[in-house]
């Protein structure tokens, strides 16, 4: 088969792959409502200015704002925006109030530095108390941390406050690099290729990102650093080098190459050499995702006739086919936890979102929008999906639970397409 790519055509290149004309039949799947969890009722009054300096850009509200949205976000708690707090905490208890986070913020003139306590309302006492210096160009990556402190010390939990979300974008009028943080927030410019790059991929480390580019006029496959100081070129042969996935020790990198005339799945080192082909057919292999165990790849072909979803073991042996409702699903992303796949359907002429067990058993669907829905990427913690969506008429980044509720816009310039989210913040 030959693949004739259009210039300006991004990450739907590997869907397109599969140029199947069938509609997808209508499946019935499941559509489930777990029981939610009980969450801690967090009150989050404004940050107090020490020393009631003039603060004409209103951070004590901001700062408050944000690490309320951080905390309903994480999942864990229902976080109540509050002016103030008056009188003794303890006495919140009896309207159902856990904890009361007390933040505040200083100035020596340069910079400004915040200080947070969270305090239990039933006993009274501090349950944390931490400092954050240095604040004032970075305020909302410390009020991150300081939410992902407070997720560890009164959860028990990492917080993901401080992850990203790699993406392609065409705010510059070309499709570039970018990375934000979780909230669509300090949008950060990676790439000048001044043409199209594809499906970004993070190392485990979260210090680099792969991604396809057209930067020689071939889909090569490079790496750029998270501070955009350094890049290289890992793989550039004659063809695709796409769709590359990070294997969970960092040591190995999965990826689509069609060298053979046709798509096939291989790994390599992660500084590009030793290459090793696992599939061997006539058919299109591609979209490879490990396990979180480093044991399994999930892929896409259409080695039965359409694009399926498939999984293999690392070394490709033992391949079997997981999706069997649906004529078109593509686009496999494993759960950190190793407890689900995420995917892409198309019926209609639209692609929705799906969700199935390793085994292929219980398939839901996670997005009924009209639009595109696709590439969906997991966060580190397991409890939320990102993914692109045309429904607005335009691309743009959405966030959800993974049983598909509590959607949210990212605010993101330009057309924002193929999200990939960033591991845990290394301590």
């Amino acid at each position: 088969m030959r693949l004739v790519l259009a210039s300006g055509i991004l990450a739907t290149v590997v869907l397109a792959m599969f140029a199947s004309p069938v509609r997808a039949q209508e499946a019935e799947v499941a559509i489930t409502s777990a029981k939610e969890a009980s969450k801690t009722k967090i009150l989050i009054p404004d940050f107090i200015r020490e020393g009631g300096f003039n603060d004409k850009e209103n951070r004590d509200v901001k700062m408050a704002d944000i690490l309320a949205a951080d905390l309903n976000f994480s999942g864990y708690f229902e976080a109540t925006r509050v002016k103030e707090v008056l009188g003794d905490p303890s006495g919140w208890t009896s309207l159902g109030v856990d904890n009361i986070v007390l933040g505040g913020y200083s100035t020596d003139g340069r910079e400004i530095h915040l200080t947070c306590k969270v305090m239990e309302t039933a006993a009274g006492t501090a349950v944390y108390t931490g400092k954050y210096p240095d604040a004032l160009r970075v305020m909302r990556q410390k009020v991150h941390q300081m939410a992902d402190d407070i997720i560890f010390r009164v959860a028990g939990q990492k917080g993901i406050c401080r992850t990203r979300i790699a993406f392609v974008s065409d705010m510059t009028g070309h499709d570039e690099l970018y990375y934000s943080d979780y909230d669509g927030h300090n949008v950060y410019r990676l790439t000048r290729d001044e043409g199209t790059c594809l499906l970004p991929g993070w190392s485990p480390s979260g210090n680099y990102i792969t991604y396809t580019s057209y930067k020689r006029l071939n889909p090569d496959l490079w790496w750029v650093s998270s501070t955009a100081k350094s890049r290289g070129i890992l793989s550039f042969f004659q063809g695709l080098n796409v769709a590359a996935s990070w294997s969970p020790d960092g040591e190995r990198i999965a990826l689509s190459l069609s060298k053979d005339g046709n798509s096939e799945i291989y790994t390599m080192k992660r500084d590009g050499s030793g290459h090793r082909r696992l599939t061997i057919n006539h058919n299109i292999d591609t979209s490879p995702s490990w396990s979180p165990t480093g044991r399994e790849i999930a892929f896409n072909s259409d080695r039965s006739g359409s694009p399926q979803i498939y999984v293999m073991d690392s070394e490709g042996g033992n391949v079997r086919r997981l999706s069997y409702i649906g004529k078109y699903n593509a686009s496999p992303c494993w759960s950190p936890k190793g407890d689900s796949i995420v995917y892409v359907s198309r019926e209609a002429g639209y692609f929705s979102i799906y969700k199935m067990d390793p085994t292929g058993e219980n398939v839901t669907r996670l997005t009924f929008e009209k639009g595109q829905n696709e590439n969906p990427s997991w966060s580190p913690d397991g409890k939320h999906i990102v993914f692109s969506s045309t429904r607005s008429g335009r691309k743009e980044l959405y966030t959800m639970d993974p049983d598909g509720k509590n959607v949210r816009r990212l605010n993101i310039p330009g057309n924002a397409q193929t999200p990939a989210w960033s591991p845990m913040v290394q301590e």
